[in-house]
């Protein structure tokens, strides 16, 4: 059965209802680190001292990272890492805001850093205790009913630069959450946390078991799905969101699965010239947020 339309809201384009951290160390038979959220770290096997970690704590990487967090949640600064002689203005403050929480920093030679060779660190990394990942049962709940909001979700994103990027854009244009499978999709990995230059730090990044489930559920929350689809009948510049959108994103070689296209509201394409068949999904991304946080504006 169809849902009632918002007041107001444009139905153009509408589908009919159808039916950086790398966390805890390796436990035996797993590749690798984990994030803090579940995402598989870039390299194989733990981290060597001192940038092993705990159960319960996680590592970021690079001076924007590791800045955003102290000023995020610096209470939870466990240990600060500095490359001898680094000195610029972000590792200044970095430096500074380590000392007023107690924790002051411990320089390193460029070979203690080579236990991170592959990473890209630039010479700063710290570790955490984690807040503990988040839910979408705590996402909406912390969301007053009936309240506009924008929440992204992704349809098994699989490169961690283009998730990154994605968490930018989503902190920048003012997204309440970042919804990902756990299966099949890129997690907090140091690429995804190094692309999001800190916005990890702003916007609430889940993983869910069923992404499927975890739509149906935006939609009982009163959630409209906006699914971001190559060819669809309804173009962006003459889309009018509704005030409580839940945009969907598809995979970058296989775009919305069916599944998705089925669950949307609406279907929504950006319209382009002739010398271009698509866009990366992050742009597409940053282009539609863009256009949601300017509707909202209106």
């Amino acid at each position: 059965m169809a849902r009632d339309r918002e007041p107001g809201g444009n139905q153009g384009g509408r589908r009919p209802a159808a039916s950086r951290r790398i966390g805890p160390k390796a436990r035996p038979g797993e590749s690798g680190p984990k994030s803090a959220s579940g995402g598989r770290a870039e390299r194989a096997g733990p981290l060597a001292p001192p940038f092993a970690t705990l159960e319960g704590e996680g590592l970021i990487l690079g001076p924007r990272a590791v800045l955003e967090a102290l000023r995020a949640r610096g209470g939870l600064l466990r240990a600060l890492y500095v490359l001898e002689g680094r000195r610029d203005p972000a590792t200044e403050e970095i430096r500074a805001r380590a000392k007023r929480l107690g924790t002051p920093p411990k320089a390193l030679p460029r070979k203690a850093f080579d236990a991170l060779e592959g990473l890209n660190h630039q010479g700063v990394a710290a570790i955490f205790r984690d807040l503990g990942e988040p839910t979408l049962h705590g996402l909406l709940e912390g969301i007053p009913q009936g309240a506009p909001s924008a929440i992204l979700a992704l349809d098994h994103i699989g490169d961690p630069g283009n998730l990154g990027a994605l968490l930018r854009s989503a902190a920048a244009f003012g997204m309440d959450g970042v919804i990902s499978p756990k299966d099949r999709a890129a997690g907090l990995a140091p690429a995804a946390v190094k692309a999001a230059q800190g916005a990890i730090e702003h916007v609430p990044f889940l993983r869910v078991a069923n992404l499927n489930s975890a739509l149906k559920e935006l939609k009982k929350h009163g959630y409209w799905l906006t699914g971001a689809h190559k060819g669809a009948p309804q173009a962006l510049p003459d889309f009018r969101f509704p005030t409580r959108t839940a945009l969907v994103l598809g995979s970058e070689s296989k775009g919305l699965s069916r599944l998705a296209t089925e669950a949307c509201d609406f279907l929504v394409g950006i319209p382009m010239g002739p010398n271009a068949e698509s866009l990366n999904v992050s742009v597409a991304g940053a282009i539609f947020m863009y256009a949601m946080a300017q509707s909202r504006r209106k």
